[in-house]
Formats: structure tokens, C-alpha cells, sequence
């Protein structure tokens, strides 16, 4: 839907009007949310996301819905994940993506339960995932393994972009940022 000299080029880019009601959100992203505050400041963050909102950002519930929704034509433009887009591509979908700089990236951390009836099995399990193997695997689902020295495959999903991780200090302001995200995307 979007030929490839019009596709967005950097964030700002979604705030043109020909783009009016023609992006999809996830209702639930506050973590992008909160990853753009961090890289952009809040000030300017907050600027950015209210003019975002005025453009006639479309929120729909889940990042699947929302590749497929892509993927079916609904949404010229849409958030998601590009491990997403990979997978309906595998499969034929006329779509494709882009890494808008820098790229906002979530972690996936792995933790024992206190309680757990199985400790052990827990630590074996994680030293699979954590293993060449397990990266491997990881990998093979179109995700990008966070071991240092594995590429994903296809390499486009980190080549050539600014990976920027949530830092763990955003945890302690979380809940602000929930708020700020519903009050300026769910009015």
C-alpha cells in the first residue's frame, strides 16, 4: 500500500498528514511508550506523542492483530515487530517493514519462582536458552537472540539499526508512564 520512496524514514515522518488515521498502535504499547521518553526526552516525548495521537492513531489490542491487519490491507502503517512482519512475509503476505531510528527494543528476562516445585529443571532449562543451541532455536522463530555473537536470521533485523534496550530504571516510573499513554491514546 505504501510505495517504497513514501514509506517513513524517522519518526517524525508519522506525523505528516497523509498519514491521518492511516497508522494502527498497539492499545497496550506502553513500553515503546516508555523507551521513547527515554530516548527522546520527555519533554519533546510527550510533544511527539500528543501531535501522534492528533494525527488519528489508530489503537487496536495486540501486536499480532496488528501484522495481520497490515498484512490484510486495513492499515497502510502500522507498530509492531519486525520478527512479526518476517513471519508473514515467510508466508506470503504483501507486506514490509521498516527499523525507524533508533529502534526501541524490550527485554525478555527469565527468573526462578520462590516457591518453584522444580528449581533445577528451571536451571537446566535456562541453561538451554542460554546455550548456542538454544539461541539457535530462538533465532529459527524469526526473534533476535540476545546471546553476544548471534546473529538473527534475516540479519535486517538488527543490521544496520540503533537498538535502543529499555533501561531498568524506567521500572520505578512505569506507572506514570501507563498514565501519560491512556490519557493522551484512550481520550
Amino acid at each position: 500500500m505504501v510505495p517504497p520512496r513514501d514509506l517513513p524514514k524517522k519518526w517524525e515522518d508519522l506525523l505528516e498528514k497523509r498519514w491521518k488515521g492511516q497508522v494502527v498502535l498497539d492499545e497496550g504499547d506502553t513500553l515503546w511508550f516508555a523507551i521513547m521518553m527515554q530516548v527522546m526526552g520527555e519533554e519533546k516525548g510527550l510533544r511527539y506523542m500528543r501531535d501522534l495521537a492528533a494525527n488519528q492513531t489508530q489503537l487496536r489490542e495486540g501486536h499480532n492483530l496488528i501484522n495481520v491487519l497490515i498484512a490484510a490491507g486495513e492499515f497502510p502503517l502500522g507498530l509492531t515487530y519486525g520478527h512479526l512482519a518476517e513471519q508473514s512475509m515467510d508466508k506470503g503476505a504483501p507486506m514490509n517493514w521498516v527499523g525507524l531510528q533508533p529502534v526501541p527494543v524490550d527485554l525478555h528476562p527469565i527468573a526462578i519462582g520462590k516457591n518453584a516445585p522444580h528449581p533445577n529443571a528451571a536451571r537446566l532449562f535456562y541453561d538451554y536458552l542460554l546455550s548456542e543451541e538454544g539461541q539457535k532455536l530462538i533465532g529459527s522463530f524469526r526473534r533476535i537472540p540476545p546471546r553476544n555473537g548471534m546473529e538473527p536470521e534475516p540479519r535486517r533485523l538488527t543490521q544496520g539499526l540503533k537498538l535502543i534496550p529499555v533501561a531498568p530504571e524506567l521500572a520505578s516510573k512505569y506507572g506514570k508512564y501507563v498514565s501519560q499513554f491512556d490519557s493522551i491514546f484512550k481520550k
